[in-house]
C-alpha cells in the first residue's frame, strides 16, 4: 500500500511540474507579445490549452504568475553565464562572457524582452531580485577585475559601466530585434549574425580594457603543431579508415584518402577562424546526412574488403589499388566531414593560440599550414605503419585473414560512425 500510494505521489509530482512549466514558457511568451498590462490569465490559458481554472490553481493572480516568470528567467540567466575565473587571463574570460550573452539573446528572446518589461515598469520583484543577487555577483566580479588591473593585465575601468554597456549591446539582439533586423535588411536574424555580433562586442571591450589580442607566437606555434599531430593520430573512424586500406592496398594506395581527409579539417579549421560555427550548426541536417552517408560508405567499403578476392603478389597488389585517385580523395573527405568530432576540435581548440576575433589573413594562412603538415605527417606515419603488416603476409590463408581483419575495422567504423551521438 505504501509503494502504491508513493507512486501515485508521485505521478501527481510530475504532472504538476509539467503543467508549471507549460504554463511558464506560454506566459513568458504571451508576456512578451502583448505587453505586461494587457496580458490577461485568460490569454495564457488559451494559448497552453488549459482552462483558466487550471492556471489560478497553481498561481492565485496574475501578479503571481508573472512574479513566478520573472524568478524564472532570472535564475536562466544567472545559471547560464560562466564567472569570471581570476586564473585566466581578461580575454578569455570577456570573450567567454559576451559570446553567452548573445546566446541568451539569441535563444532566450522573449525572456529578455519581459525582463526589460519589467525593468522599463520598475516592478518592485525584479527590483528587489537585482538588489538582492545582482550587486553581490557584481562585487566578485569586481574583485576579479581589480586583480587583473593590479597584475597589469588589462587597463583600469569602472566595473558597473563596463558590465552595463556589456548587457546593452548584448540585449539588444532580443529586447530591439526588430530594430536590428530592419538595420541588417532581414526578415529574420540568422546565426552568422549573431557570430558578427560577437566579435564586433569583443574587440569593442576588449580594446575598451586596454586588452591586447594574443597573436601566435613562435612558442605557440610549435605547440599549435604538436597538439594537431597528437590530435591526428588520435583513434577516430577517419585513423581506422587509413589503417584498414592502408593494410590492404598499401600506403601509397592511402595518399588520396589521407589527403581529403587533412582537407577536410582545413575547411573545418578555416569555418573556425572566420567565426562560422554557428553557420555549420544552421546545416545541422546537411552534417547528418553526411554523416550518415560516410558511414554507409564505410560498411560498404568494410563488405568489399571482406569479400575481396587474395593477393599475395606486388602486381596481385598493384592490381587491387584504387583506379580513381579523385575517389579516394572524396572519400577522405567525406569520412573526416562526416565527423563533427572535428568542426567541435577546432571551435574549442582554436582560441588558446589565437584571438580569433582579430585575425589576419596572414595568420589564417599560417594557422592552415601548420594544421596540413601535422595532419598529414600523423596519418600518413599510421598508414604507413599499417602498410607494413601486409609485406609480412606471404600465404593466401594470411592475407584472406588480412582482408576480414581490414574489412571488420572498416565497417565498425562506419556503425561507430553512424551510431554515435
Amino acid at each position: 500500500m505504501t509503494k502504491i500510494t508513493r507512486a501515485k505521489d508521485q505521478l501527481k509530482s510530475h504532472i504538476r511540474e509539467q503543467n508549471q512549466a507549460l504554463i511558464l514558457e506560454t506566459s513568458e511568451r504571451v508576456f512578451a507579445r502583448q505587453g505586461l498590462a494587457k496580458t490577461t490569465t485568460q490569454m495564457i490559458a488559451n494559448e497552453a490549452g488549459l482552462p483558466k481554472a487550471n492556471i489560478h490553481y497553481y498561481y492565485r493572480s496574475k501578479k503571481d504568475l508573472l512574479e513566478a516568470v520573472l524568478e524564472r528567467i532570472l535564475r536562466l540567466w544567472l545559471d547560464s553565464v560562466s564567472e569570471f575565473n581570476v586564473e585566466d587571463e581578461p580575454r578569455i574570460n570577456l570573450t567567454r562572457y559576451i559570446s553567452e550573452k548573445v546566446d541568451q539573446s539569441r535563444m532566450n528572446k522573449n525572456a529578455s524582452k519581459v525582463f526589460a518589461m519589467a525593468l522599463i515598469g520598475e516592478e518592485p520583484f525584479v527590483l528587489d531580485y537585482l538588489k538582492r543577487l545582482f550587486v553581490t555577483e557584481l562585487a566578485r566580479e569586481k574583485a576579479t577585475l581589480q586583480t587583473w588591473i593590479d597584475q597589469g593585465l588589462m587597463a583600469p575601468v569602472s566595473t558597473e559601466h563596463l558590465f552595463i554597456s556589456i548587457w546593452a549591446m548584448t540585449q539588444t539582439y532580443a529586447d530591439f530585434d526588430a530594430q536590428v533586423k530592419i538595420v541588417l535588411q532581414k526578415d529574420t536574424l540568422e546565426d552568422s549574425d549573431y557570430e558578427e555580433a560577437k566579435q564586433f562586442i569583443t574587440r569593442m571591450v576588449l580594446a575598451s580594457c586596454g586588452v591586447e589580442p594574443r597573436e601566435m607566437t613562435l612558442e605557440s606555434g610549435i605547440t599549435f603543431f604538436f597538439a594537431i599531430l597528437i590530435f591526428a593520430v588520435t583513434p577516430d573512424p577517419g585513423v581506422f579508415a587509413v589503417i584498414a586500406k592502408s593494410m590492404t592496398k598499401g600506403a601509397r594506395a592511402s595518399v588520396s584518402l589521407c589527403l581529403g581527409m587533412v582537407m577536410s579539417d582545413i575547411v573545418y579549421l578555416v569555418m573556425a577562424c572566420f567565426g562560422l560555427a554557428a553557420i555549420a550548426s544552421t546545416w545541422e541536417g546537411v552534417f547528418l546526412a553526411i554523416r550518415y552517408i560516410g558511414a554507409a560508405y564505410l560498411i560498404y567499403l568494410g563488405w568489399k574488403m571482406w569479400v575481396a578476392p587474395v593477393a599475395t603478389s606486388s602486381e596481385d597488389f598493384t592490381q587491387l589499388e584504387s583506379k580513381s585517385e579523385v575517389a579516394s580523395f572524396i572519400q577522405g573527405f567525406m569520412i573526416s566531414a562526416s565527423n563533427p568530432k572535428v568542426i567541435l576540435f577546432y571551435i574549442a581548440f582554436l582560441p588558446t593560440f589565437m584571438d580569433l576575433t582579430v585575425l589576419s589573413g596572414f595568420d589564417i594562412v599560417i594557422a592552415a599550414v601548420l594544421a596540413f603538415t601535422a595532419l598529414m605527417l600523423g596519418i600518413s606515419s599510421i598508414s604507413v605503419g599499417a602498410s607494413q603488416a601486409r609485406r609480412l603476409m606471404k600465404s593466401e590463408r594470411s592475407m584472406k585473414r588480412l582482408n576480414r581483419t581490414s574489412g571488420g575495422i572498416m565497417a565498425s567504423a562506419g556503425a561507430f560512425l553512424a551510431l554515435k551521438s
